[in-house]
């Protein structure tokens, strides 16, 4: 008997697809808006649109799967489309998502109706668990690791964060699988016969543990922000003072070399070295000390020659406009010229370089000059940077006689040159926090002066969630003001948690309110599918017991009429035997025998028979009434017995090979022989008519401690393939050509003896029927 195809009643496949992948989009996007809130990314810590995939996807099968990929689409390009980066990439993660969401509907749909079918009834504990094991934490393993390895590959995660994202995402989709599917599936237009009485008894508690649970999860995770942000500013504070503690240490180094170069100038470059040795290697975060002497155009040539006494290949140059090295050229009013840089090793190539020559580096040499205090540039590239790392550097002017009291016409006159200290902003930042434990934070620092936009100077620690996948990321922003210029100190928390490495418990309470929401709807599946099976027995029940009742009334009357009729001809006929042939005009003697005999036997076969029928009805209604209640200790083997001789007839007509197993000895049960029998002959008739002519039945009975076992087993076609329900099969037997009231009265008759049946394949090769008695002795 197989099972037929369904269909939603108003909408075909197309609609359908599009349907799935509308409410796919718009769930996704209400719970990435909700989790994202929290400061989460694209791995939610509950994905409820994997619910509704995976029940759509078990109803229609996987025709829907584009609908799945549609609505994944929808919901993740957006966010990646905008993240940094090429957006080939991020429409290359996209597609996987949505691929990884579409194979993992497809796989659980298909492991799922393999072994409950398209319209789970959801009533057995079994089939519960089957639908949120296999469709959830099974089927899930699929999303989540082509989710986090498209990540991954694209640069949108590091590999520190993949075991974080993945189970993050693996257990989102299980969640979002095992508290949402059970309600889609329930809530499907076409299942109102199999839910009548259960939906809202199970969706509004499930619904509102949800609702409740996801309050809680808001509240928690703003809680969270909150702390995090009193954490971050408190961080941005204490990293801000601690940065500009290291740079009034480096620019104490250059007031020395001021007050060292007014008093007694250095000459030599042996004599810079050994000055500026123990300050450098005191301060890992200043590259280079240099002294640049300010040159008018007639000083030039003697200052090169002088130089070139200390260090022959020395020479005055600036940067052509390919970045390399020419000689500077004329018509200009003065020169700021490196005449000595320390470490000489790393910093050959700026020795000799005139920093007035370039723009940014000439605007900082006259705000130095004019306010006689150190002054940075602007961010550059250093002359002698070989890597791709931002640069400054800060000036502090020197002049003859000191400079104090002059105004600036005579501070022009007077100025000597500039104390330079070069930093590497990356160098810098490492410096300054390398000691502390900002591990767990990203800073980034940025040159963020009026009029000039912002310029990301450094960063440093884990990468800084992007904005378009963690739009709520909370950053906070400390400004001060550094030798002339306005710096700018991010401070962002990567991972979202507190300092110490404390997790979050915001999304320990989401997963664990959903699994006790699951929890919750899988125990009112169970309780009201048993209930919903009770109250659908007891109406089928009814609904036969009144069919059985209006069937017997309408045999019984002509059954009677029959008997009745029967009962007249054979007192009829014995009274036409016992009259003188003479008077009944039938010749006498042994000719007279001959006619009535056989009429007189045949009116007493149709009598015999007519009453048999009607015990067999009155049999028939008492099993489907529930009535047993001349239950006494009878030996089993005795109703098996006669219905063997019973269906004897059928097999010797249909060449039936008969085995029989267990029979030999006796065991004794509770029970009624007429219905036992009546039972057993019912079995053995479905058997003859299941396996044909020539084909084989076999009885065993097999003795246990507890109970005894009876099997009627046949080499026919055999239940249908799949999952064997008594209930779906109702009142089937295992023939293949028709339905009859067959194992629905099997059923109640064993009910009414205390027992259980139990049917499947045999070994034969057909159908099984195992019928379950508790023996006497242990009722």
């Amino acid at each position: 008997m197989g099972r037929t195809p369904l269909r939603l009643p108003v909408l075909g496949n197309r609609a359908t697809t599009v349907l799935l992948a509308l409410a796919y989009a718009l769930v996704g996007s209400l719970t990435l808006r909700l989790v994202q809130a929290a400061g989460y990314g694209l791995a939610a810590p509950v994905w409820p649109a994997s619910g509704i995939a995976l029940a759509l996807l078990l109803r229609r099968g996987p025709t829907l799967a584009p609908g799945v990929l549609v609505g994944s689409l929808l919901v993740n390009l957006p966010l990646l489309w905008a993240a940094p980066g090429p957006r080939l990439a991020g429409l290359a993660v996209a597609l996987v998502i949505g691929l990884g969401a579409s194979l993992q509907a497809v796989l659980g749909g298909n492991w799922v109706r393999s072994r409950l079918g398209p319209r789970p009834a959801l009533d057995r504990a079994a089939d519960i668990l089957r639908l949120m094991v296999l469709g959830g934490p099974c089927a899930c393993l699929v999303g989540a690791t082509l989710g986090t390895g498209a990540q991954l590959v694209a640069g949108v995660i590091t590999p520190a964060q993949v075991p974080v994202t993945w189970l993050t995402w693996w257990v989102g989709d299980s969640v979002g699988v095992i508290v949402f599917a059970p309600l889609v599936l329930m809530l499907l237009p076409d299942r109102g016969a199999l839910w009548r009485g259960r939906r809202w008894r199970v969706a509004l508690p499930s619904l509102l543990v949800t609702a409740l649970t996801l309050a809680v999860f808001v509240l928690s995770a703003s809680q969270e922000r909150r702390q995090l942000k009193l954490h971050l500013e408190q961080e941005a504070i204490e990293a801000s003072s601690a940065l500009q503690r290291n740079l009034v240490r480096h620019q104490e180094v250059l007031q020395g070399l001021r007050s060292l170069q007014e008093v007694h100038p250095l000459t030599s470059t042996r004599d810079f070295a050994r000055y500026t040795r123990s300050s450098l290697e005191r301060l890992d975060g200043l590259k280079a000390l240099s002294w640049n002497v300010v040159l008018r155009p007639e000083q030039l040539g003697p200052f090169e020659r002088l130089r070139r006494r200390d260090t022959p290949s020395f020479r005055v140059f600036e940067k052509g406009r390919d970045g390399s090295p020419r000689p500077v050229g004329p018509g200009r009013s003065r020169y700021v010229a490196v005449a000595y840089i320390e470490p000489i090793a790393r910093n050959a190539r700026a020795l000799g370089f005139d920093i007035a020559s370039d723009p940014v580096r000439a605007r900082a040499i006259d705000r130095a000059r004019d306010s006689g205090r150190i002054q940075a540039t602007a961010p550059i590239r250093l002359v002698q940077e070989s890597g791709n790392q931002q640069g400054v550097l800060l000036l502090l002017p020197v002049y003859r006689g000191g400079g104090q009291g002059q105004d600036p016409v005579q501070r022009r006159r007077d100025l000597m040159g500039f104390a330079v200290g070069v930093y590497r902003f990356g160098d810098l930042l490492s410096d300054t926090f390398g000691g502390r434990d900002h591990t767990q934070l990203n800073l980034r620092l940025l040159d963020v002066t009026p009029g000039e936009g912002p310029v990301e100077l450094a960063s440093l620690g884990p990468p800084a969630a992007s904005s378009a996948t963690f739009p709520r990321a909370p950053v906070v922003r400390e400004r001060f003001e550094q030798a002339g210029r306005l710096w700018q100190l991010e401070v962002r928390s990567p991972s979202n948690s507190l300092r110490d490495g404390n997790a979050s418990t915001a999304p320990a309470l989401l997963v664990g309110g959903l699994l006790v929401c699951g929890l919750l709807e899988a125990l009112l599946l169970l309780a009201t599918g048993v209930e919903s099976r009770v109250r659908i027995e007891l109406e089928r029940k009814l609904r036969t017991s009144l069919a059985a009742a209006a069937v017997a009334h309408e045999i019984k009357q002509p059954l009677t009429a029959l008997l009745y009729q029967a009962d007249w001809l054979e007192a009829e006929l014995r009274r036409i035997e016992g009259a003188p042939a003479a008077v009944q005009g039938l010749p006498s003697g042994p000719d007279q025998a001959g006619v009535l005999l056989p009429l007189i036997e045949a009116a007493e076969g149709v009598s015999c028979q007519a009453r048999q029928v009607s015990i067999t009805v009155e049999k028939i209604r008492d099993v489907l009434r529930n009535v047993a209640s001349q239950l006494a200790p009878i030996d089993l083997t005795d109703p098996i017995f006669g219905a063997l001789l019973l269906a004897k007839a059928d097999l010797n007509r249909y060449r039936i090979r008969l085995e029989t197993v267990g029979l030999e000895e006796p065991v004794t049960v509770l029970g009624d022989r007429e219905q036992l029998q009546l039972v057993v002959h019912n079995l053995i008739r479905n058997a003859i008519e299941a396996t044909g002519a020539g084909g084989g039945v076999r009885l065993a009975l097999h003795r246990g401690d507890q109970a005894v076992e009876l099997e009627v087993a046949d080499d026919g076609p055999g239940f249908p393939q799949g999952p064997v329900d008594l209930d779906g099969l109702l009142m089937a037997s295992s023939k293949s050509e028709g339905l009859g009231i067959g194992l629905y009265v099997v059923r109640c008759a064993v009910e009414n003896h205390h027992g259980s049946l139990e049917i499947g394949r045999s070994d034969l090769g057909g159908a099984s029927v195992r019928l379950r008695f508790p023996l006497a002795s242990k009722l």
